[in-house]
């Protein structure tokens, strides 16, 4: 059912599966469409399914397909860990010319498991453009606003200086909006 669903909408609109029950094995479905020559999926929502590593590392399988022409993936609140993301690193790496926005809100990954997905987004030959890893867009935006003020992603560090480099009352309501997100696991912050 779920294969005769995507080739009927095409992929001209946003494929919506959001909290449905996805398993693992219908990624693996998922990633079969995304291999095709002919899948024109473009834009897919998977979030609330509780697929897990074992479900993302199938979707991979069609992520890194070079027929793979999805730009938008939506996968939050779906128990992925350090596994998936080391997954979806590996797969954007191997086929960095299509996705262009991934949203991982509502996992919770540990800071090393950040890192090969966060370099991504600096990396010039990969297309990613937006990395969703917070749960409001005001912790989202700080995060932009940090990362572009510091040089290095702040959900990399447990420490942060900021001295001389937040200016005023607005910076400091970014980093309170980044501050108060979950996923911020600062624990030590110096701004003079």
């Amino acid at each position: 059912m779920l294969l005769l669903c995507l080739l009927v909408t095409g992929g001209l609109f946003p494929f919506r599966l959001d909290s449905c029950g996805l398993t693992s094995q219908s990624c693996t479905t998922l990633a079969s469409i995304l291999c095709k020559e002919s899948s024109k999926l473009r834009n897919l929502d998977i979030s609330g399914n509780c697929i897990g590593d074992i479900g993302v590392k199938n979707l991979c399988s069609g992520l890194k397909n070079p027929n793979c022409a999805l730009e938008t993936l939506r996968m939050s609140g779906c128990s992925v860990t350090g596994e998936g993301y080391a997954a979806l690193a590996a797969a954007l790496k191997s086929n960095p010319s299509h996705l262009e926005e991934l949203d991982l809100r509502g996992n919770d990954p540990r800071h090393a498991e950040l890192k090969p997905l966060t370099d991504l987004v600096q990396d010039s030959a990969c297309k990613l453009q937006r990395l969703r890893l917070l749960k409001s867009d005001a912790a989202d935006k700080a995060l932009v606003y940090l990362t572009s003020v510091l040089g290095v992603n702040p959900l990399l560090l447990t420490e942060l200086d900021l001295i001389g480099k937040i200016p005023g009352d607005p910076g400091v309501k970014q980093l309170c909006a980044l501050l108060g997100d979950s996923q911020c696991r600062l624990k030590k912050l110096r701004d003079g």
